[in-house]
């Protein structure tokens, strides 16, 4: 199941950042400031890749 809008919306700082994902990609990361990210990961030949 996806991330719903009302978990993005409930994700509170903590004092260290963290991911909040469903089973796919992107994923939204939540900063200690409080500041939300979308992300995405990537395996291109075996080579791990995250965007920044």
């Amino acid at each position: 199941m996806g991330l719903t809008a009302l978990a993005i919306r409930n994700a509170k700082p903590r004092a260290k950042l963290y991911k909040l994902a469903d089973e796919r990609s992107p994923f939204l990361l939540v900063m200690p400031n409080g500041a939300k990210y979308w992300r995405l990961s990537a395996t291109i030949m075996q080579v791990s890749l995250q965007s920044r």
